[in-house]
Parts: C-alpha cells; structure tokens; sequence
C-alpha cells in the first residue's frame, strides 16, 4: 500500500528488488535514516509507531479510507493484540466490548472448557474479547438479520 503512494519508497524497494542497493562489507542493505525508529523501551517505541502510522486518530471516525489504507504487519498473533490494544485506547469515544458465543457439547464441563476456550487465539479467528471497531463482512445468517445489543 505504501508504494501506492510514496514514490521515494518505491523506488528504494525497485533498488533492493534489482540488487543495485549499496550494501556494508556484510552485504546488508542499510536503511535510510528516516525509516528506522529509535528503540527505547516496548513502550515507547510501539506509540512512535501507531503515531507515525494512524495520525491523527481522532479524525478517523469521520473519514474511514485513513484507517482502511494503513496497516502493521506483524509476526505473531499475540504481537496483533498488542498493538490492537494499544491502538483502541486511541479511539475517541466509549468502549464497547463484544465476546464470542461458545458452548460445550457436555454441559457438566462447561465452566472449565468455557474458561479454556476462550483462552485459545488460533489463527485466522479472533479473539474471544473484542474491543474494537468492527465491520461485517458477511452475514451467515441473513434471514435472521444482523443484531447488536447496545448497553
């Protein structure tokens, strides 16, 4: 998305792409000075990033193309709910959280397999705890219409 819109970056990428990046005596690419951020602490350098990366948050709300043509990729899913948290707590306004629904087949286990359950993240699901903006991508059961509970 960024090549889509910073031609200096394109370039730089076309550069490494081509093999005609200068390179250290390890053969390593060096970053230009203004790609890298300054490590401190966890802390401080995840708010550097979501800052250089969301803007202007609170503006968000009123323009949805600012948020749906930014994104952090990151290794792990526990790396994506760390920055989600973080970034949510940027949000202007109240917090809704939404939770999944899940039941077990042997109701005589349900506390135990419940608490365990919702525990588990694996990939390509969400979380059982969501606090964030959501968006409905498709509606499995249309003929029951879409339904949020709003407190």
């Amino acid at each position: 998305m960024r090549v889509k819109f910073d031609p200096l970056f394109s370039q730089f990428l076309l550069r490494i792409g081509d093999g005609i990046e200068e390179t250290d005596v390890d053969e390593k690419i060096k970053l230009p000075a203004m790609m890298p951020i300054p490590y401190e602490d966890n802390e401080t350098f995840l708010n550097t990033l979501l800052n250089l990366v969301f803007p202007d948050i609170h503006n968000y709300s009123n323009n949805v193309n600012f948020m749906i043509n930014r994104a952090i990729l990151t290794p792990t899913n526990e790396c994506v709910n760390e920055i989600n948290n973080l970034l949510i707590h940027k949000f202007p306004g109240h917090a809704m959280k939404y939770y999944s629904f899940d039941e077990t087949l042997d109701k005589t286990e349900q506390g135990f397999q419940e608490d365990f359950l919702n525990t588990l993240t694996p990939n390509g699901l969400h979380p059982h705890e969501l606090g964030c903006p959501i968006m409905l991508l498709q509606n499995i059961s249309s003929s029951e219409g879409f339904v949020m509970a709003l407190d």
